[in-house]
Formats: structure tokens, C-alpha cells, sequence
């Protein structure tokens, strides 16, 4: 038992070092210097960096079922759970669509996809199309324009008639939806049968987490290919022009951060200076791993054991706001969508705002489970009911993202525990709320 002990130790510090902020930065510049000098040479070994995508994309669903089965099967498990459940999701709805009011603001006002020359426009085009992707489309003009009711394609969208298939065909939102019913049900059955379900929906998230953390490990080569490929269809334009973007959703996060600190401070009744330091630790978990359920038990330690809230509540509602309720995710594809609006100069008025945000908000949770590049293709919820093709910006994107998801990731566990805060009482001021549970249905968290 040693030797596979000292192998995952040994694999651990592996993967901790090739995942070090300083590699990733390597391999862009790498990347980038490949990209322009031997062009030929880097379109040859883009494969590499599609084949990491695809494995990423291969443990999204794993992960999604299982976690969003788990926690919705605790937070069945607590006493008034129905008026908790009302009071969850109302409240984290609510903030989420604050976050992507605040995101569609920000990119109204400063337009990171507004002024960008047809050169550019046209090298995008040639991406699209030596790339092979069947996009017949001009990226200088505004595409057609989707004739069905965009609100009524989103709702339709996430009840799905046949599960494997929804499974099959990745249907992230539909997967979503019925995981949710499979995990009331198994919290409702309280038995020998769902605990050993749970117990086996947990092995199932610890491995295809364990398998995300091996692929961390071939982070810098994958990200070497992929924007090595990019820069020899696109030039390093294409960079350039996200500098813009990479700035204002950077400030856009570091913005909804402070403000999720102040709310803290104000839910908590503690001093600020206790709301910073309970955060340093769960913040620089999540910054350094880009993965906000690497924090998420020091993010618990503090809400409970250093902001004083009610541990039971906190333990179920938690995590599946983290893995669920995704507010970097949402603000980061409100933006996305914004950038891409006005990239093919597409108007956003009242109704496709609104849009954008609902549509991003549904896009975050059909992501729960995946991370980095991995969140990109739950784009397609919000762009197809405004006709934006995603896959003439998602390499762009995904030459970002290293830059952008620990921001998210951040953002995403700090607003987490906000919303936590307002549904979990304090124990100081509040009688807390026992949860009722059976020790051999759903283990301790």
C-alpha cells in the first residue's frame, strides 16, 4: 500500500510544479514565438492540443452527474427543506443575475469587440476556415439572426426526453436538470440502496477529479500547441486584440470580488479586517489551482468556524452553489457574448441583454463540474439564440483563459459563500437549523 501512496504523493508534486503559473506564461510566450517563426511546423502539432480539450471535455459529465446528484441529496436531508430550497435558490438566482448585470454594463460601456479594423476580421475568417470548422460565414457582417423565440429555445432546451441520449450527445444543461431530479429522489429514500448510490457517485467525482488533476500535468504542452496553431492561422493580431478584453474582465471580477468581501463583512458582523484574513486562505487555494472546489473546504472552514455560520446549512448549500451557481462563470460568458456581439455588430438592446444575461446564467450551470477551457462550449446555451457562431472565438479564447480563470474561479467561491451567508443563519444571533440525517444514508462533510 506504500508504493501507490508515494506514487499519488509523487504525482501530486508533479503535477503542482508543471501547473505553476511561471510554466503557463512560458508556454504562451513559447507558443507564440513557435507560432511566428515556423508556422507550418506549429498547424502540424495542433493535434496535441485538441486531443487535450477532448479529454478534458471527456470528464465533464462524470463530474457534473455526480456532484449535482450528491449535494442536491444533502440538501434534501435538512429539516424545513422545502422553505430552504425556495430561499437557495431564489437568493443565489438573484445574485447571479446581479453579477451579469454588472458584467453587461461593464461591456456596454467599455465595448471590448467594438473597433476592431477588417484586416483583423478578415484573419479571424481565415481561422475559421483553414481550420476546418463548417462555418460558412462572414465575420464582417452580421450572421442571420435565429427567426424562434430565443427564451422559449433556452426553457425547451433543458428538460431532455431521453437521458442517454442527452448523455451521448453532451447536454450539459439537460444532464444538469435530471441530475437534480435523481438526487431528490435519492435524498428522499433514505436507505441502504441510496447510500450505496451516493457512496458510489462520490467515487465517481473523486476519480474523474483525480483524472482532471493528471491532465494539469500536460497543461503547458496542450496550451503550447493551441496557441502555437493560432498564431500561425491568425498572427499575433489576434493576442493583441484580446488585450482589451483580458483588462476589463479582469477588473470586472476583481470588482464583483471586493464587493462579495463587503458583503461579508456586513452578513458576517465581523470586522473586516477578520472578513480579509478568513478569505487569504480559500483565495489563494482557488488563484493558484484555477479550481474553485480546491477551496471550497477551506471556504466552509471559514464561513462556519471564522464568520460564525450555521455549520449544517452551510455544508449543503455550499457546494452546490459553488458547483452550480458559477458567478465567474457568468459574468465571464456575459462578456464573452458582448465581445462577440459586437465583433460581427450584432445590437444589444433591452431583450437581447436580457438575454444575454439569462442565457449565461443557464450556460454557468450546464458547466458545473468542468473547468477551465472545459466551461467554453456551455457558450453555445447563450450565443445560438443570437446567431453567433462560438467556434470563430473560442481558440481565442481558450489563449486566454489561463489569464482569466483563476480570476473566475475566485469570483465564483467568494460570491459563492455571499449567497451561502444569506441563507445560513448565524450561530451567534441565530438558532441554527439541525439537519436531519441518517449516518448511513449521506456521510458527513
Amino acid at each position: 500500500m506504500l508504493i501507490p501512496e508515494t506514487l499519488a504523493k509523487n504525482v501530486s508534486k508533479f503535477v503542482k510544479k508543471v501547473s505553476a503559473p511561471y510554466l503557463l506564461l512560458l508556454s504562451i510566450i513559447l507558443g507564440i514565438g513557435l507560432g511566428t517563426m515556423a508556422p507550418e511546423f506549429s498547424k502540424n502539432i495542433e493535434f496535441i492540443g485538441r486531443i487535450y480539450v477532448d479529454l478534458l471535455k471527456l470528464c465533464v459529465l462524470p463530474i457534473l452527474f455526480s456532484a449535482i446528484c450528491i449535494s442536491t441529496a444533502q440538501l434534501i436531508n435538512i429539516q424545513d427543506s422545502r422553505k430552504l430550497i425556495f430561499k437557495l435558490c431564489f437568493t443565489l438566482i438573484a445574485t447571479q443575475f446581479l453579477a451579469g448585470a454588472l458584467a453587461l454594463a461593464a461591456g456596454l460601456v467599455f465595448q471590448p469587440g467594438a473597433g476592431i479594423n477588417e484586416q483583423t476580421l478578415a484573419s479571424l475568417g481565415g481561422q475559421i476556415n483553414v481550420s476546418g470548422i463548417n462555418y460558412e460565414i462572414a465575420l464582417n457582417s452580421p450572421p442571420k439572426a435565429d427567426t424562434e423565440n430565443p427564451f422559449l429555445n433556452l426553457i425547451s432546451s433543458t428538460v431532455p426526453s431521453n437521458i442517454f441520449e442527452a448523455l451521448s450527445e453532451s447536454r450539459s444543461l439537460q444532464v444538469v436538470f435530471f441530475s437534480i431530479l435523481f438526487g431528490v429522489s435519492l435524498g428522499l429514500m433514505k436507505g441502504y440502496s441510496s447510500n450505496r448510490i451516493l457512496l458510489a457517485l462520490e467515487e465517481v467525482y473523486t476519480s474523474f477529479r483525480m483524472i482532471i488533476k493528471w491532465l494539469t500535468a500536460i497543461l503547458p504542452l496542450g496550451l503550447f500547441s493551441l496557441i502555437s496553431a493560432q498564431i500561425a492561422k491568425t498572427g499575433f493580431a489576434t493576442i493583441v486584440l484580446m488585450g482589451k478584453f483580458v483588462i476589463i474582465t479582469s477588473i470586472t471580477l476583481i470588482l464583483i470580488y471586493i464587493v462579495n468581501l463587503v458583503m461579508l463583512w456586513i452578513r458576517s458582523g465581523q470586522s473586516f479586517r477578520t472578513v480579509l484574513k478568513s478569505s487569504r486562505e480559500y483565495s489563494m487555494i482557488t488563484m493558484a489551482t484555477s479550481n474553485s472546489s480546491a477551496g471550497m473546504p477551506s471556504a466552509i472552514y471559514s464561513l462556519t468556524e471564522k464568520l460564525k455560520f450555521d455549520t449544517q446549512i452551510v455544508n449543503a448549500v455550499l457546494p452546490i452553489s459553488i458547483i452550480a451557481f458559477r458567478y465567474g462563470v457568468v459574468t465571464y460568458f456575459t462578456l464573452v457574448t458582448v465581445f462577440a456581439a459586437q465583433l460581427y455588430g450584432v445590437h444589444i438592446g433591452f431583450n437581447e441583454g436580457l438575454l444575454i444575461i439569462v442565457g449565461s446564467m443557464f450556460g454557468a450551470v450546464a458547466s458545473s463540474g468542468s473547468a477551465g477551457v472545459a466551461t467554453l462550449p456551455a457558450l453555445e446555451i447563450v450565443f445560438k439564440p443570437l446567431a453567433l457562431p462560438l467556434d470563430s472565438v473560442l481558440v481565442l479564447l481558450i489563449a486566454i483563459d489561463p489569464v482569466l480563470n483563476p480570476l473566475r474561479a475566485t469570483t465564483n467561491i467568494s460570491a459563492s459563500m455571499v449567497g451561502s451567508s444569506f441563507i445560513a443563519p448565524r450561530r451567534d444571533t441565530e438558532q441554527s437549523v439541525v439537519m436531519v440525517r441518517n449516518p448511513d444514508v449521506i456521510p458527513e462533510a
